[in-house]
């Protein structure tokens, strides 16, 4: 506020006395820069500003805002007049309707939008119904089969619906429908796939890597409603990748309203079929719904994790005209301060010094279909990455042991300690002989080479020792028992 870079150097009734110097010399009824006209009278001076760098604020703004970035801080512009192009613009009423955020790209932060609103069905009923228009690989629907709600599920990809029904197909609860929807019913209409991604199949190609893959049969919510006979849906989830007004059009509101819709918006795959994001918005609002903003950042990639930047009361303009994201709406207007604290529980962030590049993930030239089949394997058992890592830390662990035992000193007290005559000794050297074996065979399970080498190493020398102590006791006994002999011969010669 206020360093805006609209600054009118000379006002009406102002003169150049020296230099940058410049003075009232009529009282003026009209000063563009101050809010009332009188703060500067006659016989004022004043510099000319940016005499010498017309860019000082807004370089000074721009190195100040990625410090406050890098901090987790967002800046907005709210002066619909300013001249500053560093921050997002932005008015009051929209910073007063904000719920989460906003978050910087930097940050990282990441939300959830199903696990967010999942806890706000706790009081429904199993038996509620779900319509999940786009299901994908299921992620969206598995919350609410758990809690015994009937899901009918729509998804026209072949491979996502495969995956599909592998992972919750027996679920009696779950139909499963091959059919794309949309406001008009069709039959062998082409459907587009792309490597880049399994989530962006869609009616309609957005992006250069979107191939015809296959054609599907289309449907509407009216003949849904009809065909599986839905007097009520508690939760409508669409996320077709750009067909989403299409399908909410296709719904018979007149007869059924859900009590929640999760649907996407991005314009740059609705806006060349017809609409935009304050289309797809106002259609739930002119229904009588209250609709919240769950704003995500331009999308860098399609088939990586995107940042998250606000949640934000409708209506509301977004940050940036690349922004993608879903309306959330309400049929009853929810309490702003639970759904405040919701997201609070379920906001996620990882700053840009703790997250490696996502550059860094993406497929070389020719990899796609590789990498695609590492991203999916990583989805269907997240549990298997820490398999590595947890080699690795054993690995590194272990040539550490190795590297101590090695070391003169500690390795000479412990197979001192391993070569005395004790019985202590004895069962040490059988307890690390055993401990060795079994570090072998941990390492080898684990896959973690160095913890395995350190359990060989301790065997091998264990045994190797003892084998040692009892060679060289063995040799002592035999020399005394020489010389007792030659002695006692001695003896009876003389």
């Amino acid at each position: 506020m206020g360093v805006d870079c609209n600054y009118v150097e000379r006002v009406p009734g102002a003169k150049q006395v020296e230099g940058y110097v410049l003075e009232i010399v009529d009282d003026t009824r009209d000063n563009p820069n101050y809010f009332f006209s009188d703060y500067q009278r006659k016989g004022d001076r004043y510099h000319v500003p940016n005499s010498s760098r017309p860019d000082l604020h807004a370089a000074s703004w721009k190195r100040a805002g990625e410090k406050l970035e890098n901090a987790g801080v967002t800046v907005l512009n709210a002066n619909p007049e300013s001249k500053l192009n560093v921050f997002p613009f932005c008015n009051f009423e929209d910073v007063e309707k904000i719920l989460a955020g906003p978050h910087s790209r930097s940050e990282h932060a990441h939300l959830d939008e199903i696990n967010f609103l999942a806890p706000l069905f706790a009081e429904s009923p199993a038996g509620s119904i779900m319509v999940d228009v786009g299901a994908n690989h299921g992620s969206a629907l598995s919350p609410f089969l758990r809690r015994g709600w009937r899901v009918v599920a729509f998804e026209p990809d072949p491979e996502n619906r495969a995956r599909l029904q592998n992972d919750y197909g027996a679920h009696p609860q779950l139909t499963i429908d091959a059919r794309a929807v949309s406001d008009e019913p069709g039959a062998r209409v082409a459907f587009y796939t792309s490597e880049e991604s399994t989530g962006i199949s869609s009616l309609a190609p957005f992006t250069d890597g979107h191939e015809r893959t296959a054609t599907v049969s289309v449907t509407t919510l009216d003949h849904v409603v009809k065909e599986y006979a839905l007097s009520t849906i508690d939760f409508l989830k669409v996320d077709v990748e750009g067909y989403d007004l299409m399908v909410l059009k296709g719904l018979p509101w007149e007869r059924v309203k859900p009590r929640l819709v999760l649907c996407e918006f991005e314009d740059r795959k609705t806006k060349p079929l017809g609409y935009g994001f304050h289309d797809l918005a106002g259609f739930l609002v002119e229904r009588g719904y209250a609709v919240f903003v769950s704003e995500w950042h331009p999308i860098v990639r399609y088939g990586i994790r995107h940042d998250w930047r606000r949640l934000v009361r409708y209506p509301c303009e977004l940050a940036s005209p690349d922004a993608w994201g879903n309306l959330i709406a309400f049929r009853d207007a929810p309490d702003p301060q639970a759904l405040r604290a919701a997201a609070g529980r379920h906001l996620k962030t990882t700053p840009e010094a703790n997250r490696s590049s996502e550059a860094d993930k993406l497929p070389k030239p020719g990899q796609a279909k590789t990498a695609m089949a590492v991203d999916r394997r990583t989805e269907e058992a997240p549990t298997r990455a820490h398999g590595p890592a947890r080699s690795a830390r054993f690995s590194a662990l272990g040539s550490r042991l190795v590297r101590a035992f090695r070391h003169r000193p500690i390795r000479s007290l412990a197979m001192g300690w391993l070569a005395s005559p004790t019985s202590a000794s004895l069962l040490g050297g059988l307890a690390l002989t055993g401990a060795g074996i079994f570090g072998v065979a941990w390492g080898a399970w684990l896959a973690a080479p160095g913890l395995a080498l350190v359990g060989l190493v301790i065997a091998k020398e264990a045994l190797l020792w003892r084998w040692r102590r009892r060679r060289d006791t063995e040799a002592v006994g035999n020399e005394r028992s020489r010389a007792q002999r030659a002695l006692s011969g001695a003896l009876a010669a003389e």
